[in-house]
């Protein structure tokens, strides 16, 4: 089953949560302490 609500990391990079934005490309999105892959993976 997907899960339809967004998760904090992507309100984070939507810009619907501030951050101090650290580094950003194609794959990643760094904040302070933060690096993550855009893409959502399966659990």
């Amino acid at each position: 089953m997907a899960n339809p609500d967004p998760s904090i990391f992507t309100l984070i990079m939507q810009g619907e949560i501030p951050c101090h934005k650290v580094y950003e490309d194609d794959h990643v999105f760094a904040f302070l302490d933060m690096l993550f892959p855009r893409s959502r993976a399966p659990h």
